[in-house]
Order: C-alpha cells, then structure tokens, then sequence
C-alpha cells in the first residue's frame, strides 16, 4: 500500500503529518497487530506480517 493510498482513503492508520513525514524521507511504515502473539517478535525478525506502506 502507498503512503497516497493511505492518506486518501483516510484509513486512520497514524497521524497524517507522521505519514507524510515517513514519505518525504522514505521511511517505510509496518501495520500489524500488536495483539497478535508473537506479532512483534515476528516484525524485529523480518517476517512478512502486517502491511507495509511504502511508495510503489
């Protein structure tokens, strides 16, 4: 997903200035769910989980 896709469709993912910012400098942004068990563990290990929003 693009960050212009998330700021659009207003999805409330984070702040629109942070995704903005994390745009301008090509910083990548992990969506995932925290509750998940081992969720984060997983994300720090470089598994593909949640959605990443980066420009495409």
């Amino acid at each position: 997903m693009s960050y212009i896709e998330v700021m659009t469709k207003e999805l409330k993912v984070m702040d629109a200035t942070a995704i903005a910012f994390c745009r301008d400098n090509k910083i990548p942004i992990v969506v995932f769910d925290m509750e998940g068990p081992g969720a984060l563990q997983a994300i720090l290990r470089g598994d593909s989980v949640g959605t990443i929003i980066c420009d495409r």
